[in-house]
């Protein structure tokens, strides 16, 4: 990740099939809930939807997926269950993460760079 985990925050995804894959954090809710943003696949965005829920042993982290774009019509039906499952350890990574920031660094804004030219 490039910055705190926050909404606008990039990073790189790599997948178990060796990829890698630019990704956008969005609709950060700190404490609950996420959005993933990458484009996988030729002409269509995916949008990861990750919750985290309390639990009596800490928490449960949950995720949907959803695709828009020219060819989501086609990926959907038929890798969407596939695709999702294979971001396990994308997840575990992110709760990693999550988990080792202070409440602070969670909810401190990126950087912004301004052109003066």
């Amino acid at each position: 990740m490039n910055g705190a985990f926050i909404n606008g925050t990039t990073g790189v995804m790599y997948t178990p099939a060796g990829q890698e894959h630019q990704i956008r954090l969005s609709n950060v809710q700190p404490g609950q809930s996420f959005d993933l943003d990458t484009q996988a696949i030729l002409l269509t965005q995916f949008r990861f939807h990750c919750e985290v829920v309390p639990a009596a042993s800490g928490s449960t982290i949950s995720q949907s997926l959803s695709m828009s774009g020219p060819l989501a019509f086609f990926f959907s039906p038929i890798a969407g269950d596939r695709i999702a499952a294979s971001f396990e350890a994308l997840l575990k990574g992110l709760s990693d993460k999550g988990e080792s920031l202070e409440v602070d660094e969670v909810a401190k804004p990126a950087p912004v760079a301004h052109d003066h030219g």
